[in-house]
């Protein structure tokens, strides 16, 4: 950059000195049309020397950018199935716990509009029939959990 302003410098001075000197006549003109011409030839040199680097395939990085997005989106979604799937286990555990039974609870989801929701749950133990009558109405009132997605395994609930 500095050798670059100190020849447009020079080249300036020189051409001011050229046409400074010349008595006004036709070879003025023309002395001054090329000091003109010398002088742009000077500024434009190295500007047209400048190479403009390839630019990068714009499509490529617009695909990888929606993989990425979309990577992204699919590991929200996982994330978010796993919280509920997670909360509504112990959830399910905390109630069972309350009337002091104690099961394993394994809970399914589906997607509604996009967001996961319990839809089925597997519990396995030992549970008298009026504390599964209750526990199962929880389940379908508070989760939503319909008592026909409702699978009781183990001691006294091998039904469904």
């Amino acid at each position: 950059m500095r050798q670059y302003i100190i020849s447009v410098v020079c080249a300036a001075l020189l051409c001011g000195l050229l046409t400074g000197f010349m008595k006004d006549c036709g070879v003025k003109k023309l002395l001054k049309l090329l000091c003109g011409i010398f002088l742009t030839f000077t500024v434009i040199r190295p500007i047209a020397g400048i190479s403009i680097p390839e630019l990068p395939d714009l499509g490529r990085i617009y695909d990888e950018a929606e993989e990425a997005a979309g990577e992204g989106k699919r590991f929200a979604e996982d994330s978010l199935t796993s919280i509920i799937t997670a909360r509504s286990e112990a959830y399910i555990l905390d109630k069972a716990k309350a009337m002091e039974v104690f099961l394993t609870a394994e809970v399914a989801t589906s997607s509604v509009d996009g967001f996961p929701v319990p839809e089925a749950v597997v519990l396995e133990g030992d549970i008298s029939p009026e504390k599964k009558g209750l526990l199962s109405q929880i389940i379908a009132d508070e989760l939503g959990i319909p008592k026909e997605n409702q699978t009781w395994t183990g001691g006294n609930s091998s039904e469904k």
